[in-house]
């Protein structure tokens, strides 16, 4: 399958254009409040850096498709001389090209962040998150905020493709995500998840802070993965993550590209 980059390029050119128009320009938006969560991670905590990627894996692709879905024009590109693949690899190339490229930029402003510990000038020690956290749980302060901020990234670009893959596959369940509803079609499901998720995290701090108490069986298998959390920093956990995260967006993809073919425009 040869890939038209040139025309990928013009489709990328279109969206962008696109999502800046109309009279409430939203991603001007999230990329100020991206800006200032990102200074809130220079002078507060490097955790703070954390919602960066959360915010594009929830908002970036609903803000690519607000003028799409607002004026009806999806079906316009079947009316182009656009293949549907060139249409999926475009958008797919911009989102998660764009989500790696800022959440890249992103972590090593907060690593700097974690480096000068610029907090420390009007708060002192005792505002130092990550210390205390990390003194805590047995990790050290890099490996904590490693462990944060791959596994937030993972989620989020979990997020970002799995709401691409449902915007092709029927993008009336976006329709209302951008006026308020959050809780769309589907969406349940979604709520759901992030329960489980937010309850896991929850569950895995209070054992490894020894507030929860477990059967030596289970705590084997925790010992062994806090094991690998703590090896190289954090780094080698994290690839984990990236690397299934790498492979549910090879699927996502693989799937978008099916079913939007077989769709009836």
């Amino acid at each position: 399958m040869k890939i038209n980059w040139n025309l990928m390029r013009d489709i990328i050119r279109v969206d962008l254009i696109t999502m800046r128009g109309g009279k409430n320009n939203t991603l001007l938006t999230l990329i100020l409040f991206s800006g200032f969560m990102g200074l809130m991670g220079l002078i507060v905590s490097p955790l703070g850096g954390l919602y960066v990627p959360l915010l594009l894996g929830g908002f970036f692709v609903p803000l690519l498709f607000n003028n799409e879905m607002k004026y009806h024009s999806g079906r316009l590109w079947s009316l182009l001389p656009v293949e549907r693949r060139d249409l999926v690899n475009a958008r797919f190339l911009l989102s998660v090209g764009g989500f790696i490229a800022a959440d890249l930029v992103f972590y090593l402003l907060m690593l700097l962040a974690q480096a000068l510990k610029l907090w420390k000038i009007t708060t002192g020690d005792n505002w130092d998150i990550i210390a205390m956290m990390s003194q805590k749980m047995g990790y050290t302060e890099l490996g904590f905020f490693n462990l944060c901020y791959f596994g937030a990234s993972a989620f989020a670009l979990g997020i970002m493709t799995s709401s691409l893959r449902k915007y092709f596959r029927d993008p009336d369940s976006f329709s209302n995500l951008l006026s308020g509803v959050m809780l769309r079609k589907s969406s349940r499901t979604e709520v759901v998840w992030l329960l489980i998720i937010g309850g896991v995290f929850v569950f895995w701090l209070l054992v490894i802070s020894g507030i929860l108490p477990l059967g030596m069986a289970a705590m084997v298998v925790i010992r062994l993965i806090s094991q690998l959390a703590r090896a190289a920093n954090g780094y080698l956990l994290g690839a984990v993550f990236l690397t299934v995260t790498g492979f549910y967006t090879s699927y996502q993809y693989i799937s978008t590209l099916i079913e939007y073919d077989r769709r009836e425009l």
